[in-house]
């Protein structure tokens, strides 16, 4: 079974956001080495795919660069076929940071989000789809516009 998965990250905060990729999983050369910050223009945004054969099982670990600075770690998994589809995504902190995010994910159907300050998860089984969309938002609780 193939899989592919499409991660859209928001930066709403106003720190650079750097990959820790020594201390970061499963990433395939997929994700982006920095986030950019929001500035004037609007939230820092990185969208890209990740594909697996048996399954997409990222581990991504980022560094705010803020004082003093806050690690990120997202993770996302989908593995199975049909009825049997696990799909789990998660963000946590290395410390309670002083603003809300968002994480969605469109495997499932309908889909499914989850708001808060830290230890954000979603996790399903079921008949999902091994394609679809991760989304997290750093540092405000709503999928910019």
């Amino acid at each position: 079974m193939s899989f592919n998965q499409t991660f859209q990250i928001y930066n709403c905060t106003p720190y650079k956001m750097t990959l820790d990729s020594v201390n970061s999983e499963n990433l395939d050369d997929a994700w982006p080495s920095t986030i950019p910050a929001q500035d004037a223009s609007g939230p820092g945004y990185v969208e890209f795919e990740q594909d697996g054969f048996f399954s997409v099982n990222p581990t991504a670990i980022y560094i705010m660069q803020s004082t003093p600075s806050i690690n990120a770690t997202m993770h996302f998994y989908c593995a199975g076929t049909g009825l049997t589809v696990q799909v789990t995504t998660t963000l946590e902190y290395s410390s309670n940071p002083p603003f809300t995010n968002l994480i969605r994910e469109s495997n499932t159907n309908p889909d499914q989000e989850a708001t808060g300050s830290n230890n954000l998860s979603i996790k399903d089984f079921g008949n999902n789809s091994s394609r679809g969309i991760a989304i997290f938002v750093i540092g405000q609780d709503k999928i910019p516009s």
